[in-house]
Formats: structure tokens, C-alpha cells, sequence
């Protein structure tokens, strides 16, 4: 008589016993759905460094970048990208000078920032993992300082000017991977500071000096000629755009230059944002992908911050008092420098009681759904 062994890969048990355990994990998850609270991650700097400074973060809040200060005076900046959950990797340049990473495609691919030459002058650079840091133009009579990034990683905004006239005619940059450095259209000098995910609407500021001193926010369309947000007596200037080139942040200045903080669409124009009551000088610098939320910082008269969250629904909050269950004790957010694209991820400084910083990643879901598929990727499978 032969013998029967069951069959271990049986299709149809493994369909049951998958069944059963779905059904039970998600028991689980939905009991925890309702314990659940956001997970403040504090995250690991570059090895041997002191603490890191996030200054952004991709559409997917997987990849941050930013400035590790280390404990070497002589090369105290270093750059670093980061692919969430692992440590801060420095960005190693060609030369050993200080350097900060200031700006990340939206999928993580491309990162821009600056460092410094054999004179020590200012240096811009674009990261992929294929080619390294390679600096933005081979012209060594232009200083160039990118300080944005389109999404698709083709673009890079900020300002340059020629050795000759070093830190007195900055002109707005428009640097692209197939054209290289050009001068967007400016009656004197200016800045660019963001682009759309294709690069095709470019935000930044005029700056006019005929009658002083005054910044005047702007954008360009298809690199044409600039257009003005708004037409006041202050200061002002665009900082932040979202994919579509549909809503754009900044801010206006007063005569001490404390901030104001606005938000534009064609639809509606200008939105003034309510600032804090104990925190009037507000600073909103990056915002979601459908320009519903945004991130920055507060500060008060006498110069203490706050990180700040402001919200279509609930207008501007502290941080610390939104996400309070998820701080350790006596910590505070000083400051938010980026959020994801969905709104989900925020990355910023912390402050410790004894004045500390470190940097921090905030998980502001109740992801017990996005641990679930990471910890069963069979049930991505089985559903």
C-alpha cells in the first residue's frame, strides 16, 4: 500500500491558512488603529558626526538630504543623503571642503547642494549615484549657488555671478542638465528658489536697487519674462511651488524684516496665513504635492522657534502641540524644513532641554497598514 503524504505547497491550504491569518492580523491592526499615534523617528547621522540638519525630503518621504556638522572644525559642514529606515550617508566630494546638500528629486535620484574649490569659492554640484558630485558648470569665472531642484531632477534654481563682481550681481539661475547654466530674464539682479516638477515655472524674487533695497516675488513661465505675485512697498519673495507650477509660497518683510507668510494660486491670488499668537514670525517653506499643507517654523520677539503646521482646514499650529504624545520628554520641534508629497512624512530639528539638536523624521499616520504590508508582503500577493 502506498503511502499518502500530504502536499506541503498545497494551493488551496495555502489559501486558507493565508485567510486566517489575514483575518487575524487585521483584528489586530484595527485595535491598534485606535491605540496608534504618530512615530517621531530621530534620525542617525553620517558616523562621527555631531547631528545633522534635514533641509529636504523626496515626494515619498523615503530619501532626506541635508548638512551633518561634525566635530572637525576645519571641515565642519559635510553633505548627506539618507534612504529611510538606514543611517546618513555622506555625499564625499572631490576635494575636502565643507559642503551641504540643499535640494532632492522628487524620487530621491538626484540631489543638488554646494561646496567650495581650491580658492574656496562657492561651488554648486549635482549627485546621482552613477556619476557622483559633478559641479554644475566646468566655467570656473561663474560662482554658482543652486538652492532648488525640479522633480524630475533635470532642473536646478538659485543665483550666480561672475568672479568679477562677486557677492554684488547675482543674476537668477536656470540650470538645466541638457542646456547648463542660464540667466532667467531680471531688469537687475535676482533669485530663483523653486521649480515645478518639470522645471517649466521657475519662483523666486527680483531684486531692485535703484531706490534701495527691495525683493519683489515673482515666477517665470517657459523662461519667459517675469511676473509679479503681488505689488507692495515691502520686501517680498516666492519660495516654494508645488509639481504643477499651480501654488506657490513666500513671504513679505517689514522694516525689520520680520516675515509675513502668503500663498498664491491663479484661481484665488493672494492668501495671507494667520500666524501664531505667541509665534508671529512665520515662515512657511515647503508644502504637499496638492499645496494643502505646509511646513516651517515661528518664531517669537525674541528669536525662540517653533516648528509649524499649517493646514487648508486648520490654518497655521505648533507642531509641539499637535504631535505632543509623540515627543520624548522635554524635548521640542525648533523647526520643519520639508514634507512628503502626501502630506504623511515631516523632517526638521529637534531641540533637547539641554539645547541639543538632533534631526527628526515624523510618521504623522497611524500606519499600522504600512507596517502590516512590510512585515507580510504575502498579503500584497494574496488580496
Amino acid at each position: 500500500m502506498a503511502l499518502s503524504i500530504a502536499n506541503p505547497y498545497n494551493p488551496a491550504m495555502i489559501s486558507r491558512i493565508c485567510g486566517w491569518t489575514t483575518t487575524l492580523a487585521i483584528a489586530l491592526c484595527s485595535t491598534q488603529a485606535v491605540l496608534a499615534r504618530p512615530i517621531l523617528h530621530v534620525l542617525y547621522p553620517i558616523r562621527g558626526s555631531l547631528y545633522s540638519s534635514p533641509i529636504d525630503i523626496s515626494e515619498d518621504g523615503s530619501v532626506i538630504v541635508g548638512q551633518s556638522v561634525m566635530p572637525d572644525n576645519g571641515l565642519q559642514f559635510r553633505s548627506f543623503r539618507q534612504t529611510w529606515p538606514f543611517r546618513a550617508r555622506e555625499i564625499v566630494m572631490d576635494l575636502p571642503q565643507e559642503s551641504s546638500a540643499v535640494a532632492v528629486s522628487s524620487d530621491g535620484s538626484a540631489v543638488v547642494g554646494f561646496t567650495y574649490n581650491e580658492a574656496a569659492v562657492p561651488r554648486s554640484y549635482r549627485w546621482t549615484k552613477e556619476t557622483g558630485p559633478i559641479d554644475l558648470t566646468p566655467d570656473t569665472n561663474l560662482v554658482v549657488a543652486a538652492v532648488g531642484l525640479s522633480g524630475d531632477g533635470q532642473v536646478a534654481v538659485g543665483e550666480f555671478e561672475t568672479l568679477d563682481r562677486f557677492n554684488s550681481h547675482r543674476l537668477p539661475l536656470f540650470w538645466s542638465a541638457a542646456g547648463g547654466v542660464e540667466r532667467l530674464s531680471a531688469p537687475e539682479d535676482g533669485t530663483s528658489m523653486a521649480a515645478s516638477y518639470d522645471g517649466s515655472v521657475i519662483v523666486g524674487a527680483l531684486l531692485s536697487t535703484a531706490s534701495g533695497f527691495k525683493y519683489s516675488a515673482c515666477r517665470w513661465v517657459e523662461k519667459g519674462e517675469p511676473e509679479l505675485l503681488l505689488d507692495l512697498d515691502a520686501s517680498t519673495m516666492a519660495v516654494s511651488i508645488t509639481p504643477d507650477g499651480g501654488t506657490i509660497l513666500g513671504f513679505a518683510f517689514d522694516e525689520n524684516w520680520n516675515p509675513r507668510t502668503f500663498r498664491w494660486d491663479e484661481d484665488s491670488g493672494i492668501e495671507w496665513i494667520a500666524p501664531l499668537t505667541r509665534y508671529p514670525n512665520l515662515r512657511l517653506f515647503d508644502q504637499s504635492e496638492d499645496g494643502s499643507m505646509a511646513v516651517g517654523s515661528a518664531a517669537n520677539t525674541a528669536g525662540r522657534s517653533v516648528g509649524v503646521l499649517w493646514t487648508a482646514e486648520d490654518g497655521a499650529r505648533d507642531l509641539n502641540e499637535v504631535y505632543k504624545s509623540s515627543l520624548p520628554w522635554g524635548w521640542r520641534i525648533a523647526y520643519a524644513s520639508g514634507i512628503s508629497g502626501d502630506g504623511r512624512w515631516i523632517i526638521g530639528t529637534l531641540e533637547s532641554p539641554s539645547g541639543d539638536y538632533q534631526a527628526f523624521l515624523l510618521d504623522t499616520e497611524q500606519s499600522c497598514k504600512h507596517r502590516f504590508d512590510s512585515k507580510f508582503p504575502w498579503y500584497r500577493w494574496w488580496r
